[in-house]
């Protein structure tokens, strides 16, 4: 493989990852209110969430 194609690669890899990244913290994000709801907590209680 050459030095081009390592690089691209490595370029995709970081991007793949950042991107489901961003994605899992707007998923818990949007989805703390309803699980602090379902549990009964306090906002206190739910940023350990």
């Amino acid at each position: 493989m050459t030095e081009t194609w390592r690089k691209w690669l490595s370029l995709i890899a970081v991007v793949l990852g950042l991107s489901m990244d961003l994605m899992d913290m707007t998923i818990v994000n949007v989805a703390i209110p309803d699980i602090m709801t379902e549990f009964g907590s306090t906002a206190p209680s739910g940023n350990v969430v």
